[in-house]
């Protein structure tokens, strides 16, 4: 059928076409007959008018082994206009609208094995209706389209294409795209809102190594809605093969108006793809929810969940991304809408530049379910959400900052820095490296396992890298977890309380410049060395800056042994493990200082245990004890009170004093009928220098007997 005018001012109006092939011979297992040809025409300022139309070229019917007759090729050559009632067309082969397409009617079209293809301006003049497109091997939109709605469902989609040259809209319903491969090179965006406002994109495994599904950079999807307190459409894209968008997603909410004054809703964005090999590639992911009206005292509206997930060991790829899902602004009392949450359940790599996630200042969490890396900076923001790596979820990245109320770590190592904010609870596993670069948990620290930091990368840092507990820092409950530090030349600060809650294991500080110690310090022990990197002297060698006490510290199980250049003790020590467990060694390059009114003490805990020892030691500087030393044998009500620790103070320069308050070393007493008391354990002072006792008492005496016991024996002062 071929119509076709010449005349400028000639239209053609049309209600029903149909051509058909005959069907074959009952019988016969022949094919059907071929449909015949629709080409409709006009002069180029002539209209195509569809008016309730069905235009259909469909093959006759086979018999047996037959094949059904071909369909036929449906091209309208000029501007079609859609008047009144629904349009339908239905073949195996092409539809063509080669010009504009404009009409307020619904538009269902089907291809088969053909393509559909608009070329011109649809709903350029007026907004189509609901457009469907049951089925085409393969959709090209080329200029841009708006109608009420638009779908090409999954069911019985595309097996080839879908092409997007031209903005795609709708306004009151939802937007369906179906086909093998996606192309996206052009706007996709509904304002319809809520359940009619989904965005829902089907593909395959795409073809020739493309993307199954691709957005152009520049270009986006976008939701929202046009009636206040409507939450915006979804975004849902699910494929088979990779996903590659280069544009951006979006889903905003719509601010609230002076009758509903709470901004709406944002809509969650979902991306899934299913083959072993599929990747997913995004720049930029945004929901969030709408402002409230001005003057309203009403809430901000919520942001919409992003989640992202490939199959077991595939990545996403965030490339200079910004993913966000955050609330939107209240306005006078009313608060900030909701943050939701974002879930990599995927690997994800860093390309392209830095990449931040946020759920902004308020609710929404943050989850890595695997490992993440890249030579690019991450930042993640959960407000008063958390941010959780699962475990698996490693990190290799040039920069780490991560903030949220509870912050749940793996192993991370950076180029750069890495900094842990937390409101809540900073939970670790495992190490922590950097190549010089500085690491800080700002926040209330649990070690669930043996935390290990190190700011040298394994020696290999130029630079040096300072660590800092801004917080307090703990074992988990009912653990002793260790903690080794590795800054090389940088320092490291505990600012908060350590091991208050449940003390550390052993805490071995393997190289520093400066270590300050802010408030009270419990572990099992306390150790501060560098091992010699020469194998052939062996022993330990000192961090180089200065040790500063400024809160008690107390050992449990082991020893207090420091090597530093210097030794500044404005706090206590003290050892309950006894015997040489309990032993407190200083050794310094430089000055040792003990404040007045603070002490060093070595008495167990337990019943009868001698009591650890303390050796003070330096090459070149003064040793200046203002405060006391103190080492008692623990008391003893089964036998023999425990012995006192003895107690040396060396120092090697000639210039070098050594200056004491009070020393007292003691046995332990015994209150077991007629025990004995402990010894005492000797005292020694031995200085290139003078000796300057400042109004001291130096004791050496045994602990008391009980009954006909002996009390036990002083000891040497030297």
């Amino acid at each position: 059928v071929t119509i076709d005018t010449t005349d400028a001012a000639a239209t053609i109006t049309i209600s029903e076409i149909i051509t058909t092939g005959g069907a074959s011979h009952t019988g016969s297992n022949a094919n059907g007959g071929n449909a015949g040809a629709i080409t409709l025409a006009t002069h180029a300022d002539g209209t195509i008018t569809l008016d309730d139309s069905t235009i259909t070229a469909t093959g006759g019917a086979e018999d047996g082994s037959g094949l059904q007759g071909a369909g036929a090729a449906i091209t309208f050559s000029n501007a079609v206009k859609l008047a009144t009632g629904s349009a339908v067309i239905d073949t195996s082969a092409n539809i063509t609208f080669s010009d504009t397409l404009d009409g307020a009617q619904d538009l269902t079209l089907t291809a088969g094995t053909g393509y559909v293809t608009f070329t011109g301006i649809v709903g350029g003049g007026e907004r189509l209706g609901a457009v469907t497109i049951n089925q085409s091997y393969r959709t090209t939109i080329s200029s841009a389209f708006s109608a009420a709605s638009f779908s090409q469902p999954s069911v019985a989609g595309g097996t080839s294409l879908f092409q997007l040259d031209g903005d795609l809209d709708t306004d009151a319903g939802a937007i369906t795209i179906s086909n093998a491969t996606v192309d996206l090179n052009a706007n996709v965006t509904t304002t319809a809102g809520g359940a009619n406002g989904l965005v829902t994109i089907h593909a395959g495994s795409g073809s020739k190594g493309a993307p199954a599904v691709s957005l152009a950079s520049g270009k986006s999807i976008t939701t929202t809605a046009a009636v206040a307190g409507t939450t915006s459409g979804a975004i849902d894209i699910n494929s088979k093969g990779s996903v590659n968008l280069q544009g951006e997603l979006v889903t905003t909410g719509v601010a609230g108006d002076s009758m509903a004054g709470s901004g709406a809703t944002g809509g969650a964005v979902t991306i899934d793809t299913g083959n072993s090999t599929a990747t997913i590639t995004v720049s930029d992911i945004i929901t969030s929810g709408g402002a409230a009206y001005a003057a309203s005292n009403t809430k901000g509206g919520d942001a919409g969940s992003i989640a992202l997930t490939t199959s077991t060991s595939r990545w996403v790829e965030l490339d200079n991304s910004t993913i966000s899902a955050a609330g939107g602004a209240g306005d006078g009392s009313g608060a900030q809408g909701a943050g939701a949450n974002i879930t990599f359940d995927a690997e994800v790599d860093l390309v392209g530049g830095a990449s931040t996630i946020t759920t902004g200042d308020t609710l929404g969490t943050v989850t890595f379910k695997g490992s993440f890396g890249g030579s690019q900076d991450l930042t993640v923001i959960a407000g008063t959400g958390d941010v959780v790596f699962e475990p698996g979820a490693i990190g290799f990245v040039s920069s780490l900052s991560v903030s949220g109320h509870n912050i749940t770590l793996r192993d991370v190592t950076t180029v750069g820095t890495q900094t842990y904010t937390a409101t809540g609870v900073i939970d670790t596993n495992s190490t922590y490296i950097s190549n010089g670069a500085d690491i800080e948990f700002a926040g209330a620290t649990v070690a669930n396992s043996a935390l290990g930091i190190d700011t040298t990368d394994s020696g290999m840092a130029t630079t040096d890298g300072n660590v800092t507990f801004t917080s307090t820092l703990d074992s988990d409950n009912g653990e002793t977890n260790n903690l080794t530090i590795t800054a090389g030349g940088g320092d490291i600060s505990f600012n908060g309380l350590v091991g208050d809650s449940q003390e550390l294991g052993t805490v071995w500080i393997a190289s520093a410049h400066d270590v300050t110690i802010d408030e009270a310090f419990k572990a099992q022990s306390y150790v501060q060395y560098v091992e010699n990197p020469d194998p052939d002297e062996g022993g330990f060698l000192r961090t180089t800056g200065t040790l500063t006490l400024s809160g008690d510290m107390t050992t449990s199980t082991g020893l207090v042994g420091i090597l530093a250049a210097d030794i500044d003790l404005d706090a206590s020590i003290r050892t309950l493990a006894g015997s040489t467990h309990g032993n407190v060694d200083l050794d310094a390059t430089g000055q040792i200082d003990l404040l007045a009114g603070e002490s060093i003490t070595t008495t167990a805990a337990a019943e009868g245990v001698d009591s650890g020892g303390i050796t003070i030691y330096t090459d070149t500087g003064s040793v200046n004890l203002a405060g006391d030393l103190v080492t008692t044998g623990a008391a003893n009500s089964a036998g023999q009170g425990g012995k006192g620790g003895e107690v040396g103070i060396y120092t090697v320069d000639a210039a070098a004093t050594i200056t004491v308050s009070d020393i007292t070393t003691s046995g332990g007493a015994s209150t077991l009928t007629d025990g004995n008391g402990g010894d005492a354990g000797k005292i020694t002072f031995d200085s290139g220098g003078t000796i300057t006792l400042d109004d001291s008492t130096i004791t050496a005496a045994g602990g008391t007997e009980d009954g006909s016991g002996a009390q036990g024996a002083g000891a040497d002062i030297t």
